[in-house]
C-alpha cells in the first residue's frame, strides 16, 4: 500500500466540490477524470453536523491496510499551519494524509466495528466479553 496514494476523498463542511473532479459511470461507482482509478460514492466521517459524503477507491481497503492508514497519517493543525511556511508538496501531503485518515476511520466504523473490538482488545489486553457486554 502506498501511503501517498489518495484512498479517499472527503469533505469538511460540506467543501471542496469534487463534481469535476468524478464522473459517474454507474450506481454508486464514479471515475477520477485525473487519473482514471474508481471510487465508490458514500458517507464517510461526521465532524459534529452530519456524515460528509466522500468517495472510497476501489478495491476497499483491508482492515488492517485502513489501520496502517490511521497510524501513520501526518495532519498538522490549523493553528501551525498559520505560523509555519509550507510547500505545495507538504500541502499535498497533509491533505492525502487527512483524506486518508478520517477515511479510513469512517469506513473502519462502518464496516469493520467486530474487527475493531478485536483489534483493540488485543492490543489492550482485554477479553473482548468485556468489551461486548
Amino acid at each position: 500500500m502506498d501511503r501517498e496514494q489518495k484512498y479517499f476523498y472527503i469533505t469538511i463542511n460540506f467543501s471542496p466540490d469534487y463534481s469535476k473532479t468524478f464522473m459517474h459511470t454507474e450506481n454508486d461507482i464514479y471515475t477520477n477524470v485525473l487519473t482514471g482509478e474508481q471510487f465508490r460514492k458514500r458517507l464517510l466521517y461526521d465532524f459534529g453536523w452530519g456524515q460528509e459524503p466522500g468517495f472510497e477507491r476501489i478495491p476497499s481497503l483491508a482492515f488492517y491496510e485502513l489501520i496502517e492508514l490511521v497510524e501513520n497519517s501526518v495532519v498538522t493543525t490549523e493553528k501551525s499551519r498559520l505560523f509555519e511556511k509550507r510547500s505545495r508538496e507538504d500541502l499535498r501531503h497533509n491533505d492525502v494524509s487527512q483524506s486518508n485518515l478520517f477515511g479510513a476511520i469512517s469506513v473502519i466504523m462502518q464496516d469493520h466495528v467486530e474487527e475493531l473490538i478485536d483489534f483493540l482488545a488485543g492490543n489492550l489486553n482485554f477479553s473482548t466479553n468485556i468489551l461486548t457486554s
